[in-house]
């Protein structure tokens, strides 16, 4: 009986450590969770952006010659962001945040223009993503400030 009443005043100081170790455990958890939300977070907006400058590449591949600059270049820069704001990116993507850049045979730049279409053409998008926004993350300064990320994916295709 003495046994059994040891036992029991041993568990009932014992009662409250779990709860202080989760406590404890519980900060850390939450601020590593976070991270993993921002990164996936990352992840699908550089994946969005780089999904929708390869639609656009490829729109412009097959645009006509005759309006390749004049008509193909904004349908293209409209399709990115038309894209990336249906995938979810926030609205503050626009097409000054898209540029077309031609290529003759060579990869040597050469000018978009009309009737006299590139060899190859490249779409490039610039998305600042500031990591630390939705969820507090540490980083490795030890501070929870939002940290900047530039999101730059860019697709180069052949003109056909």
């Amino acid at each position: 009986m003495l046994t059994f009443i040891a036992q029991h005043a041993s568990l009932r100081r014992q009662s409250g450590s779990a709860a202080v170790e989760f406590a404890i455990l519980l900060i850390p958890l939450l601020l590593m969770t976070g991270m993993i939300v921002e990164l996936g977070r990352a992840f699908w907006y550089y994946d969005a952006l780089a999904k929708s400058t390869r639609d656009a590449a490829r729109l412009l591949s097959i645009a006509p010659k005759e309006t390749f600059a004049s008509a193909g270049i904004p349908s293209a820069e409209a399709l990115v962001v038309n894209a990336s704001h249906a995938a979810g990116l926030p609205a503050d993507l626009d097409t000054g945040d898209v540029a077309v850049s031609c290529y003759d045979g060579n990869y040597q730049a050469v000018n978009c223009e009309d009737n006299n279409p590139p060899h190859y053409l490249r779409v490039d998008v610039s998305y600042t993503l500031t990591i630390g926004d939705l969820f507090p993350v540490v980083f490795p300064a030890g501070s929870l400030t939002p940290l900047p990320v530039t999101l730059a994916p860019a697709t180069t295709m052949r003109y056909m």
